[in-house]
C-alpha cells in the first residue's frame, strides 16, 4: 500500500521512467539484430532512434488529424446529442 501511495504522489517522475523502460525493452531486440548483422553500434542506435522518432511523429500527425476532425464535426455531434 505504501508503494502504491508513493507511486500516486509522483506520477510526473514515474511515467517517463516507465515509458523509457518500455522503449528500451522494445528496442533491444532490433538493436541486437542490427549489431549481429554487422552494423556498428552507434549507427544502429542512430538508426533505431530515427525509426522510433519517426513513429512518434506519425502518431502525433494521426492524433492531430483526429482532433481536427472532431473539432470540425463538433456542431454535428452537438445537434445529434440535442435531438
Amino acid at each position: 500500500m505504501i508503494i502504491l501511495g508513493g507511486l500516486k504522489t509522483v506520477p510526473h517522475i514515474v511515467t517517463p521512467f516507465l515509458l523509457a523502460t518500455f522503449l528500451a525493452i522494445i528496442c533491444a531486440p532490433p538493436l541486437a539484430w542490427m549489431q549481429r548483422r554487422g552494423v556498428p553500434g552507434p549507427a544502429a542506435t542512430l538508426l533505431l532512434f530515427s525509426v522510433v522518432s519517426f513513429s512518434f511523429f506519425l502518431l502525433l500527425l494521426a492524433r492531430k488529424g483526429a482532433a481536427e476532425s472532431l473539432t470540425s464535426q463538433a456542431p454535428l455531434y452537438q445537434a445529434r446529442l440535442a435531438s
